[in-house]
């Protein structure tokens, strides 16, 4: 089953050349600007909840036009499960994992989340004072 084991290496640490047969790993940002606005419904508030949500993950990022189209129907399966019906559950797994919006959708779709910037504290902290926060009061 697809998924399953450790992730591929990053490609300079690979000890064979080959292409990887799925292509290579895709870096991908978060996605730039507001979510779309909610389709027009009676969404319960947990799904419109899921629906801004999606659209911070990176991967909305990658959408087309059809994936977008699909995210209104896993709108509506997310409904659906949040006013009690469970049926349907596994297909909303599927979808996100289609879509990317789990960790498993990504690693199968070989998208990345390129690691957030940080930033170094201006004014170096010195050992003693290190060593002053370690200590038991």
């Amino acid at each position: 089953m697809a998924g399953k084991g450790p992730a591929p290496k990053d490609p300079e640490q690979r000890r064979t050349r080959h292409v990887p047969q799925r292509g290579d790993w895709v870096e991908i940002r978060p996605r730039e600007g507001r979510p779309p606005k909610l389709p027009a419904g009676d969404w319960h508030p947990r799904a419109a909840q899921s629906w801004v949500s999606w659209w911070k993950d990176p991967a909305a990022s990658q959408w087309s036009e059809a994936q977008q189209a699909e995210l209104v129907e896993l709108l509506a399966l997310a409904d659906e499960f949040w006013r009690g019906s469970t049926v349907r559950a596994p297909e909303m797994r599927q979808r996100c994992d289609g879509l990317g919006l789990t960790l498993k959708g990504k690693r199968d779709l070989r998208w990345r989340v390129a690691p957030e910037e940080f930033e170094v504290p201006a004014v170096p902290v010195s050992a003693a004072e290190r060593r002053a926060r370690l200590k038991v009061v």
